[in-house]
């Protein structure tokens, strides 16, 4: 038989003898050891350039046979699978299973805004038109926070972002920061809410005096709560931790002043939980224009608590752990209410 023969023969080979044979169009190699016929596919088309591998291959073989070397088992001979290289991810596809992770860590409002990356991304964003194409229908800042959601996708499926440079192109204009009430308009704010509807005082009292984000205390739980109304536990969904405090006198008061019938601690006048846009638009707004006070979101409850907290010489380090702030963003937001701050001294 013909070392390169074609066709199958049923004749044995001599010890050391290992054939190289076409079948189907693919090389294969036929031996004999021991009495026993091996047989091993190549996965090589039958062209003239690949038998020399194959050749390679045999030779190898049958040296191991000779010198007592031959692996039974193949797995020396046998070539090597090709893992299949994973597709290179879309950054839609990135961003958009990046998304079903974050749904349980943080609520529904924080979702709807990252949601809002999705239809640019369908777009066909690329690191060289990202800036420009965002900041058609977007703002500098929410250009850089949605340059942030991507950075975060990225990291998270522990890939590098093609994106990271892009925020350098990015030049956000400065503004000024809206002004938290002073302790006169809150004490005007608090009247209102006796006066017009006193079911969402405590709700108020409690936002102005803890500093927790809104949305924190619209999903917070009895459970969260100590017995003794002096302790809570927030569920920081934002930083995907857990902090715990201890509550000043106006919380607690607030606390205790509140229906304990249902599972979230403040509610609307209908016993559901409360919707931040409505409470904004239908209770918040009026009490604001009923008292003059120059009109600044809800939010600005939490900035209050914490630039009235640093002026009275709070520890900045305790005011981060209790409202969940980054201690280097609150010196950067609120440096001027520090006691500890730059002043220039009286000159004349």
């Amino acid at each position: 038989m013909s070392r390169f023969e074609s066709s199958v023969s049923p004749q044995k080979s001599k010890k050391g003898t290992v054939a190289i044979e076409a079948k189907s169009g693919y090389l294969r190699l036929r031996w004999r050891y021991l009495g026993k016929q091996y047989n091993i596919y190549t996965g090589l088309p039958d062209e003239p350039l690949l038998r020399s591998v194959a050749e390679t291959k045999a030779k190898t073989i049958a040296l191991d046979i000779l010198s007592g070397n031959f692996d039974e088992t193949l797995a020396k001979y046998k070539p090597k699978k090709q893992e299949p290289k994973p597709q290179e991810l879309a950054t839609f596809e990135i961003y958009q299973s990046f998304l079903e992770f974050k749904r349980s860590q943080v609520v529904a409002s924080t979702i709807k805004k990252y949601e809002s990356l999705l239809e640019d991304l369908k777009r066909g964003l690329t690191p060289e038109n990202i800036v420009q194409i965002l900041s058609v229908t977007n703002n500098a800042e929410t250009v850089k926070r949605k340059l942030e959601w991507l950075d975060q996708a990225y990291r998270w499926h522990g890939i590098p972002n093609p994106f990271i440079n892009t925020k350098q192109r990015l030049k956000i204009p400065p503004k000024l920061k809206p002004r938290p009430f002073s302790a006169d308009e809150v004490q005007l704010i608090f009247e209102g809410f006796k006066e017009k509807y006193p079911h969402y005082l405590p709700y108020v009292q409690f936002c102005v005096s803890t500093g927790v984000r809104l949305q924190e205390v619209n999903n917070l739980k009895w459970s969260q709560i100590s017995d003794d109304m002096t302790r809570i536990q927030i569920l920081d969904h934002k930083r995907s931790k857990t902090r715990s405090f201890r509550l000043p006198d106006l919380a607690i008061a607030a606390l205790q002043s509140v229906d304990r019938s249902h599972e979230y601690i403040f509610t609307s006048a209908e016993g559901h939980q409360i919707n931040h846009g409505n409470f904004r638009k239908r209770y918040w707004k009026d009490v604001l224009d009923s008292k003059k006070i120059d009109y600044r979101r809800p939010y600005l409850c939490r900035s209050t608590a914490i630039s009235h907290a640093l002026s009275k010489g709070a520890n900045p380090m305790m005011v981060a752990a209790v409202t969940g702030h980054d201690v280097q963003t609150l010196y950067n937001e609120y440096a001027g209410f520090i006691e500890s701050s730059p002043k220039m001294p009286d000159l004349f």
